[in-house]
């Protein structure tokens, strides 16, 4: 991309060089300008490589001054969501030229398909649920909890073993199946292609770019404990993670010998939640707007989900293209030039 990047910027210089030669500048004129429009896109050049190398280095505010042997050249970076752009200045004696380039950035994939509120990718399921204080909805909320009116829903649950779709099926009475919402009515349970090797793969990447890992047992107590919407947090879980009165926001990983133990209030999480092992929210209030996915590599994988709590999980595009936003800095990826003005 970097090379592409040269290319075009190359391209504006020399149709830049033709109209100042026809110009009515003198020469000296039309050096220092050629010069200065030489020295900042070659800035802006060597500030996307720099960004592609340390995507968070977009997000300092910071200034880049590139020294060139015909003077300097200043570039500031401002990012908005995906969209970077670069404005450089560059002054060779009496002539300034200041360039704008703007730019996407898109990573390769590092989040699980959320193809439902809650998601069960394993032919191995016990599955006990108690009560009618709960819904899974697949109907796309806001982190509000309200409808969102752009939004577009999905399926209550979604499994890709039709196994498991029925032992949930059985487990339903008639009140608890209105509970659960989605596309296709209620009970809104939808079977699908889900690949359990692709799933893992990028389950992987999130484990290698982990804020934490406990591997011993863990309360998360108070807010923001497990991350903010701001600030969300990648957690891997191999031991019991026990939540009393917490919020979060992020990417939560319980490991196949992991558990993930909701005695207390879970009042708001805010992403997505992915199970290998064993999910208990049996007590308190919890509420997630996201997805939880259940599953890995082995589609024999024993996965284990006891829920007898008030158990809202609420599927939400908001919540889970905040989280990828927030958080794609950290992986690989590429900077897409969209525009270059002068």
């Amino acid at each position: 991309m970097i090379t592409g990047i040269f290319v075009i910027i190359g391209g504006v210089q020399l149709a830049l060089q033709n109209r100042l030669f026809s110009s009515d500048f003198g020469v000296s004129e039309k050096a220092w300008r050629t010069a200065a429009y030489t020295n900042a896109s070659s800035a802006i050049e060597a500030v996307a490589q720099k960004i592609v190398l340390n995507p968070g280095w977009a997000t300092t505010g910071e200034t880049y001054v590139g020294h060139f042997p015909e003077g300097l050249a200043e570039v500031s970076v401002t990012q908005s969501g995906s969209f970077i752009t670069l404005n450089a200045i560059s002054e060779v004696e009496s002539e300034q030229v200041q360039i704008e380039a703007i730019y996407r950035w898109t990573t390769d994939a590092f989040m699980p398909v959320a193809a439902s509120s809650m998601g069960i990718y394993s032919n191995n399921l016990n599955f006990n649920i108690s009560g009618s204080a709960f819904s899974i909805s697949g109907y796309d909320y806001l982190t509000d909890g309200t409808i969102n009116p752009d939004g577009t829903p999905v399926a209550g649950m979604s499994f890709n073993s039709q196994t498991s779709l029925d032992v949930v099926l059985a487990e339903l009475n008639r009140n608890q199946q209105n509970n659960i919402t989605g596309t296709g009515g209620s009970p809104s349970l939808e079977l699908i292609d889900y690949n359990n090797s692709e799933f893992e793969q990028v389950v992987q990447l999130l484990v290698n770019q982990a804020d934490y890992i406990y591997d011993f047992d863990f309360t998360a107590h108070g807010a923001g404990s497990l991350g903010t919407p701001e600030s969300p947090k990648i957690i891997v879980v191999d031991g019991t993670l026990e939540v009393s009165n917490a919020t979060g926001a992020g990417v939560l990983i319980i490991r196949e010998n992991g558990q993930l133990d909701v005695r207390g209030n879970l009042d708001h999480y805010e992403g997505l939640i992915i199970v290998q092992g064993i999910a208990r929210l049996v007590r308190g209030n919890i509420k997630v707007y996201g997805s939880m996915l259940f599953g890995g590599l082995d589609p024999e994988l024993e996965i284990d989900i006891d829920l007898r709590g008030n158990v809202h999980i609420a599927y939400s595009s908001q919540a889970l293209n905040n989280i990828e936003a927030k958080l794609s800095g950290r992986f690989d990826g590429h900077m897409m030039l969209l525009g270059i003005y002068q």
